[in-house]
């Protein structure tokens, strides 16, 4: 299933009025050389009326274990090449956060050529994680964020996306884990059942 995170922005701390984004994740396979190919849709839903001009530059999180960001990859569909993202990075994705891998408009996490979605837009693709040595069995999603610019009615400002559903996005292992724990519970629930009719009869 994918896994849709919800932001909300914020600068210097305090809360930006109007700005929102999703961003959707739905793991695909681990490919021949042990990447991890997700394809992804991170959309502006901000109001039009506070936040006519802002743009998601780029989106990133923390990886455990590290990705090899030279390695990693992002492809976008997007029509419009002023909503595409199409490098990888690491580092500052706004004032004192950074994240360990990013995808991006610009040259750099925090965004450069402010490419990316405008308000009601969305920005799709693959996007690769690739690791060291191949596949590491086990990744781990954190620290989503997202960087905002060209935000307020005057198009001047810039500012962070933090989750409104703070979540970790589990690796495909535990995926699958959870897929078959859940299939187990129905079977064990479904055995009881049957059990206790044929007691009664």
């Amino acid at each position: 299933d994918p896994i849709t995170v919800l932001f909300h922005g914020s600068s210097g701390g305090s809360t930006v009025t109007g700005l929102t984004s999703t961003l959707t994740l739905l793991f695909g396979s681990v490919n021949g050389a042990g990447d991890y190919v997700f394809t992804y849709a991170l959309t502006n839903t901000s109001d039009a009326a506070l936040q006519p001009s802002s743009e998601v530059t780029a989106f990133g999180f923390d990886t455990n274990p590290n990705p090899d960001t030279t390695a990693s990859s992002i492809t976008s569909t997007a029509a419009d090449p002023d909503d595409q993202l199409t490098n990888i990075s690491s580092g500052s994705i706004s004032n004192g956060t950074s994240v360990e891998i990013c995808g991006t408009g610009g040259a750099n996490c925090a965004g450069g050529g402010s490419t990316g979605p405008d308000v009601g837009e969305t920005s799709g693709g693959q996007f690769i994680l690739a690791f060291t040595g191949g596949d590491p069995g086990t990744v781990t999603l954190t620290n989503a964020t997202v960087r905002y610019q060209s935000t307020g009615l005057d198009g001047q400002g810039s500012g962070i996306g933090t989750p409104t559903n703070p979540r970790v996005v589990p690796e495909p292992a535990t995926w699958a884990m959870m897929l078959l724990g859940f299939g187990a519970v129905g079977y064990s629930l479904r055995r009881r059942r049957r059990t206790g009719i044929s007691q009664l009869a």
